[in-house]
């Protein structure tokens, strides 16, 4: 066999992908995001942060007066653990530690890296367990495939019954010396709902010998005081393990953190792969995400914060209206709380072609297919944001405008 024959065994495999209606494709750029950003029901900038002018202007202030102070201008010339490393990055660190109120922090280049990085090296072999709800994003199953574990396991989504049961089956199997670390998301991604009842969750975990990790991804910068995500109350829970914060949605950059104890910092530090073997995130990342942190801290993203909320109700309002009249209309997954909404289509197909034509006519909407979402869930992920539009308010910051 030749490249040529390899080539051809590949096409096939995306032919057949395409035949049964999975094929992705990247967008070309006419197809890209709306050109009125009013339209954009897509993208993960929930409070418009990566379309500020305002925060754009912190970012270059900021980024000019770190180049002042340093050697390496562009990238950072190696990973963490080699010369990648900086006071700059170090004082990032503390910082997020200290807004988030918790003993320390590690920063990541992705929330990919930073779910793959702790879920594959926590858990011990032929000792700990994994135990993670169904509906967790794709980087936690990877970090779990990726781990040593003893035993692998999931439970149904937000069932806390199901938890329980499934906590008292594997305490039963991997003994008293075993941990059972548990993953689940604060805010899910595609349905958008919230993990309900937090406290209960960490006291069953308690209860059983088991330590709680959660994904704020979507939960940052939207819930909690000062936008420290839902678990931001029970950061002091002795269950609680550890908070993955992510800076791509509601802070509108780029990048991950580890919120966590000292102790799990330095263990990440040994034993993290995506953190030893990647080059660290240069300058500028490091300055955006600093100025994304004051802003999220001052009145600018408590405003924002209400212009979504207000958003929300509008659209929601308007999905119910169109509920009551075409009952026979596919079924919302509506969340009150959340900026991630949904209409369940059913079928590949048809979700991708009821998404296109809202494409055609100016909606920046996407179809969520199969396998992504469970067979028969497909849906549009409508996202809402700060920065759309209605009729009753249309104002910029009363100081610091859009």
């Amino acid at each position: 066999m030749d490249k040529r024959q390899f080539l051809e065994a590949l096409t096939q495999r995306l032919l057949d992908r395409e035949r049964r209606g999975l094929k992705r494709r990247l967008l070309e750029y006419s197809e890209g995001l709306a050109p009125d950003s009013a339209n954009d029901f897509a993208s993960n900038d929930y409070l418009s942060f990566a379309r500020s002018d305002v925060l754009a202007q912190r970012i270059q202030v900021l980024t000019i007066q770190a180049q002042q102070r340093v050697e390496v201008k562009n990238g950072s010339s190696g990973s963490r653990l080699l010369t990648g490393d900086s006071a700059l990055a170090q004082t990032v660190e503390e910082e997020l530690a200290t807004y988030h109120e918790v003993e320390s922090c590690l920063l990541f280049n992705s929330g990919y890296d930073c779910n793959v990085g702790l879920f594959s090296c926590i858990a011990t072999a032929e000792r700990d367990a994994l135990l993670v709800d169904e509906s967790v994003h794709a980087s936690v199953f990877d970090g779990c495939r990726l781990s040593r574990a003893r035993t692998v396991q999931r439970f149904r989504h937000n069932d806390f019954t199901d938890l329980e049961s499934q906590l008292i089956k594997l305490r039963a199997e991997i003994g008293d010396t075993g941990w059972i670390l548990v993953g689940v998301e604060s805010c899910y991604s595609m349905d958008g709902d919230l993990l309900t009842q937090p406290a209960a969750v960490l006291d069953r975990c308690r209860a059983h010998r088991a330590l709680l990790i959660v994904d704020e991804a979507h939960s940052v910068g939207i819930h909690g005081a000062r936008g420290c995500g839902l678990m931001h109350p029970h950061k002091n829970h002795p269950a609680l393990l550890a908070r993955i914060v992510t800076f791509g949605k509601a802070l509108g950059q780029h990048g991950a953190a580890v919120l966590c104890p000292t102790t799990l910092r330095e263990y990440l530090v040994n034993y993290a792969r995506p953190l030893i073997y990647s080059t660290s995130l240069p300058v500028h990342s490091l300055c955006a995400i600093r100025a994304s942190y004051q802003m999220l801290a001052s009145s600018f993203a408590e405003y924002r914060r209400q212009q979504l909320k207000e958003r929300l109700a509008v659209f929601q309002a308007h999905v119910q209206r169109l509920v009551r009249r075409f009952p026979q209309m596919p079924k919302p997954l509506l969340n009150a709380e959340s900026p991630i909404q949904a209409i369940v289509i059913p079928g590949n197909e048809a979700c991708t072609q009821v998404a296109t034509r809202m494409r055609q006519r100016g909606f920046d909407v996407y179809p969520i297919r199969y396998p992504t979402v469970e067979r028969g869930s497909e849906r549009l992920r409508i996202v809402i944001h700060a920065h759309n539009t209605n009729a009753c308010n249309r104002g910029t910051h009363p100081r610091l405008g859009g």
